[in-house]
């Protein structure tokens, strides 16, 4: 099965395209249950398995709230590999809305989006962006990639 991030700042649009991905059928998780990176789960489509964010996004986070990055957490992201990393481009600004969850300035999650893709550069991953568009779009350059690797 393959382990496929889907990533990028805040308001950047990654639950849509999980949210359609799962509609299709897709096997996806949130970050947070990676414990199923060990388990073997078969998705209704193909051989794929979503998530919303990888352990790395976190290491984006600590760096721009300049907090210590612990041993458990390096440790954490070295023992846990992904297949394929995308990052969805950020949304224009006329399009970008606060809400309760995501009190982030546009400026903001421009400068958290850059340190996602370069915090997984710097553990050896080439992330492919995603490219701005409807959420149909989005989930269709995803799936036509995936089906080149």
């Amino acid at each position: 099965m393959l382990k496929v991030v889907i990533d990028g700042g805040p308001g950047t649009g990654k639950t849509s395209v999980i949210q359609a991905l799962s509609e299709k059928k897709y096997l996806v998780e949130p970050e947070a249950a990676r414990i199923v990176l060990h388990r073997r789960k078969r998705s209704k489509q193909n051989h794929y398995i979503f998530f919303d964010r990888g352990l790395i996004s976190s290491i984006s986070y600590f760096i721009l709230n300049k907090f210590k990055i612990t041993k458990k957490m390096e440790s954490d992201i070295k023992e846990t590999k992904y297949d394929c990393i995308f990052i969805v481009h950020p949304l224009p600004r006329r399009l970008y809305v606060n809400d309760e969850v995501r009190r982030e300035s546009y400026a903001n999650s421009i400068q958290i989006h850059k340190k996602i893709v370069r915090a997984y550069k710097k553990y050896g991953y080439k992330p492919i962006l995603v490219p701005f568009g409807k959420v149909k779009q989005r989930t269709d350059f995803i799936l036509n990639r995936l089906e080149r690797i």
